[in-house]
């Protein structure tokens, strides 16, 4: 049975769980960077004029926005391989699958 033909309430239940979970623990770098980032809501009330996102410098905002980047999929190609019909369709079917 491929992954997308489960049953998707079980997987989304399963998935928020495990969210839930993982809050309560220590998170990486790139988390305690982005959380410096970005002040807290409690501390400052913002209004449009006064975005937390208009007070970073652009490094900062380069920073933040390519820690918002999903991580990269590696497909399966091989460089020494050229492309056909079936290769670019085996490629594109495995990438999805893989989604």
């Amino acid at each position: 049975i491929r992954k997308d033909r489960r049953g998707g309430r079980m997987l989304k239940h399963k998935r928020q769980r495990d969210d839930g979970e993982g809050r309560g623990e220590v998170g990486s770098a790139g988390d305690m960077r982005a959380a410096n980032l970005w002040p807290s809501p409690l501390m400052i009330k913002h209004s449009k004029k006064n975005s937390p996102a208009l007070s970073l410098t652009a490094d900062q905002m380069v920073s933040a926005l390519l820690d918002a980047e999903p991580p990269i999929l590696y497909s399966e190609y091989d460089p020494t391989r050229p492309f056909s019909e079936a290769s670019m369709m085996g490629l594109l079917t495995n990438l999805a699958d893989r989604e």
